[in-house]
C-alpha cells in the first residue's frame, strides 16, 4: 500500500505541481513539462529512500532483541 500511495504522491502531486510551475510560472513551455517530470521524478525517489530507510531500521529494532518480543 505505501508503494501505492509513493508512487500516487510522484505522479499526481509532484509532477504535475513540478511541471505546472516550470511551464506557466517560469515559462520555460513544454521544454518545462520535460524538466518537471524529471524533477518529479527525483523528489519522488528521494521520497521513496527516506521511507525505505525508516521502515528498515524499524525491521532492525524488531529483531534486535531488546526484549520487544513477546517469547
Amino acid at each position: 500500500m505505501t508503494s501505492l500511495f509513493i508512487n500516487f504522491l510522484r505522479y499526481l502531486t509532484f509532477i504535475a505541481v513540478f511541471a505546472w510551475i516550470l511551464t506557466y510560472y517560469l515559462g520555460m513551455g513544454q521544454e518545462g513539462v520535460w524538466w518537471g517530470i524529471v524533477a518529479g521524478d527525483v523528489l519522488g525517489g528521494i521520497v521513496a529512500l527516506v521511507w525505505a530507510g525508516f521502515y528498515l531500521r524499524a525491521i532492525t529494532r524488531v529483531g534486535r532483541g531488546d526484549g520487544s518480543e513477546s517469547f
